[in-house]
């Protein structure tokens, strides 16, 4: 991996703006309107982390859009580009800070509400995530990968009766069907009713056969129900599955020129490659070799991943 051979005065440059933003503090919040809004603003700009190891080209980065803070009318724009800089590389706690800030600040953008709850959703306080991804929704209840998430945090949290309803509203929708289907098996289970979850997760197999967490736990099912042949086929078929595959995000997804980490980069070509979108693949994986050369060709997972990219266009 290429390193910057002083890539330390590069996070220096990016915190001494930021250290020269937070002294502004106290002056402006002593003033009224905007400048108290903009003091909040910058209270959303968070430390830098630990940055050893990353790449010349991160570090960069993020001494570029540490210095979009020094202009006043571009600092929103500054915030929200360091919030998705963050969330791309993994660094959620970074992220919920700029987003934290931004939905109070940037209203009616529901992108932010539910970044925020994508970087939380792990989080033991699920209540954090549940109220960025409802937020979200009352913004924009078209963009249907909010509802499939926010089902998915009521059922982490054992609202399985809240998440009944938006997983039976995305049953009605082609695309969505087989992981409707598979987010009602989830409660079915978790609730020990194993017929009605293995009905679901037959019916979600079918219509997604690509999914490993399905194949999971229809196994899983199938042992409860005594149905041991089952659950060894369905063993099976998750164990010859290379990848799992999850619902596309096109939101998420559109943060992959963000990336600097070779493992979520070929998550996100993985992506890319399960919804057909094969010269999306090619672009990531391209960035991944400028990136990281021959320190990433060694990589078992990107074997795997161009495999499947040459599987799809045989």
């Amino acid at each position: 991996m290429r390193r910057l051979p002083k890539q330390i005065y590069v996070l220096i440059a990016a915190a001494v703006v930021l250290g020269f933003l937070l002294r502004e503090i106290d002056r402006k919040t002593s003033e009224a309107g905007e400048s108290i809004i903009e003091a909040e603003l910058i209270q959303g700009i968070p430390a830098i982390p630990n940055l050893a190891g990353w790449p010349r080209e991160f570090l960069e980065e993020l001494k570029n859009v540490h210095a979009g803070f020094q202009e006043t009318e571009g600092r929103m724009e500054a915030l929200a580009s360091l919030g998705e800089l963050y969330m791309a590389n993994g660094f959620y706690g970074e992220a919920w800070q700029c987003f934290s800030t931004l939905i109070i600040l940037d209203l009616e953008n529901p992108r932010w509400p539910y970044f925020l709850g994508l970087t939380t959703r792990d989080y033991r306080d699920k209540r954090i995530a549940i109220d960025a991804f409802e937020r979200a929704i009352r913004m924009d209840n078209e963009y249907l990968n909010i509802r499939y998430e926010l089902g998915s945090i009521y059922l982490a949290s054992g609202h399985i009766l809240d998440s009944v309803h938006h997983f039976n509203a995305l049953i009605q929708v082609d695309v969505w069907r087989p992981w409707a289907h598979f987010g009602l098996a989830r409660g079915f289970s978790a609730q020990g009713s194993y017929d009605d979850a293995s009905e679901h997760l037959i019916e979600a197999v079918k219509l997604e056969p690509e999914a490993r967490s399905i194949h999971a736990l229809l196994s899983e099912v199938a042992l409860n129900q005594g149905d041991r042949e089952t659950a060894l086929e369905s063993q099976r078929q998750r164990d010859d599955l290379g990848f799992d595959k999850t619902p596309y995000d096109p939101w998420a997804q559109s943060l992959a020129d963000r990336c600097y980490d070779p493992i979520r980069l070929i998550k996100f070509a993985r992506a890319e490659v399960f919804s057909e979108n094969i010269d999306a693949a090619r672009d990531v994986l391209a960035r991944l070799d400028k990136l990281f050369g021959e320190d990433a060709q060694d990589m078992v997972e990107l074997e795997v991943l161009r495999d499947l990219i040459e599987g799809d266009t045989d």
